[in-house]
């Protein structure tokens, strides 16, 4: 019976970790994707000389 809850227990923790990375991942990747947006916006904007 111990070896059951042992290997009940570390599924769950893989799969709590998977989650978390995963949910890492994806805020990261929007973080980046948010701040590669506005570079680009205010780029746009030096070009346009809106901003110096």
């Amino acid at each position: 019976m111990s070896l059951y809850s042992d290997v009940l227990l570390a599924v769950i923790t893989y799969r709590l970790l998977c989650v978390a990375a995963a949910l890492a991942f994806t805020l990261v990747r929007e973080r980046f994707a948010y701040s590669s947006t506005f570079n680009l916006k205010a780029l746009r904007l030096f070009e346009l000389g809106v901003i110096n």
